[in-house]
């Protein structure tokens, strides 16, 4: 059975379609300044006699792509706009763990549990969501390109791509369609990762602010949960010397959780 009250399931949902929403607002821009426009695009000479395209007859390719830039960073995915965005799961995620802890807690024979640290997570878990969409940089310590400006890349590497192979303008069209369809799915990828990330660091701060510092690894016990993690069910830790992959949520998109172990006496 999952865990309905461990895991912010809602939580995380709610989150991965605040960020869709930023891409479906993309979507129709897309269409109507680039894939509307390819067959403008293409009526031009298309390359060189070394098979590359001329820069000088790729001058509405050229105007179209920083116009999906403008829209995307000055209209749509402004920092103010993720902040609020981000802001917002963070409040949420905030008051789901400080339930979902207690609870834990109780069981072990603790209550009353303050953690001060909190105002400091979560304005920097907002500041570091946002940068991830906004400005790109690392993610899980691997180097990523902004989420608007990793689809916008890709429109333009297609339609280059289409000159250079001599493709349709309905061909070029269709393989856009995908990025966009990959943006999705990425934008649903960091919601997820990003939820279950706070979720878990709030949950390590909370139980050792209450003197807890072991714990047992539950899994979400269903048909996502990955090999490695289903290895760990029931096995207990110490936070400050967690299994190989890390504590519950370090992993991208880990929707596992921490159980408190009842200190024993003398600890």
């Amino acid at each position: 059975m999952p865990i309905p009250d461990r895991y912010p399931r809602r939580i995380e949902r709610r989150h991965q379609k605040r960020l869709r929403a930023y891409v479906a607002a993309f979507v129709p821009i897309v269409r109507s300044e680039f894939i509307a426009r390819l067959p403008e695009m293409y009526l031009q000479p298309v390359s060189d006699s070394e098979g590359s395209p001329v820069v000088d007859d790729l001058v509405v390719f050229s105007e179209a792509l920083g116009e999906l830039r403008l829209k995307w960073g000055e209209d749509i995915a402004t920092q103010e706009h993720i902040e609020e965005t981000c802001a917002m799961t963070a409040a949420e995620l905030d008051a789901f763990n400080a339930r979902s802890a207690a609870r834990s807690l109780r069981s072990v024979g603790i209550k009353g549990v303050i953690t001060p640290q909190m105002a400091a997570l979560l304005p920097g878990w907002v500041e570091e969501h946002t940068a991830l969409i906004v400005r790109g940089g690392l993610w899980r310590g691997i180097p990523v390109t902004p989420l608007g400006e990793k689809t916008i890349s890709q429109i333009g590497d297609v339609a280059l791509n289409g000159f250079v192979k001599g493709l349709r303008h309905e061909e070029v069209a269709d393989e856009i369609e995908k990025r966009l369809g990959v943006m999705r799915s990425r934008a649903n990828l960091i919601a997820r990762d990003q939820t279950n990330k706070l979720n878990g660091k709030m949950t390590e701060n909370r139980y050792i602010d209450a003197g807890i510092i072991r714990y047992t690894w539950q899994t979400s016990r269903d048909e996502r949960v990955r090999e490695t993690h289903a290895e760990l069910e029931n096995t207990e830790w110490d936070f400050r010397n967690p299994p190989a992959i890390g504590n519950p949520g370090t992993p991208i998109s880990c929707r596992c959780v921490a159980e408190p172990v009842r200190p024993k006496r003398g600890q």
